[in-house]
């Protein structure tokens, strides 16, 4: 009986599917990465920005793994004037 192996392959994803698959806007994923909490983009050209999908799904798996600790509470504490 052979065994057959699945070959993963890294692919680049653009920021509609980071956004899809995330669940995050655009200024969201632009502030968690200014704040070093989501990967950064690969370039590729003048413009054009794309995530390496591997880094986006460790991303997602990390933040599924803190679910229910203390660590996962980041809400902002507003002060009401």
């Amino acid at each position: 009986m052979e065994t057959e192996q699945v070959e993963t392959t890294e692919r680049l994803i653009r920021i509609e599917e980071v956004k899809r698959l995330t669940g995050l806007s655009t200024a969201t994923l632009y502030r968690k990465m200014a704040a070093k909490d989501f990967p950064r983009p690969v370039r590729l050209g003048a413009v054009a920005r794309a995530w390496p999908l591997s880094e986006v799904l460790d991303w997602i798996a990390k933040r599924i793994a803190l679910r229910g600790s203390q660590e996962h509470v980041e809400w902002p504490r507003r002060m009401v004037t």
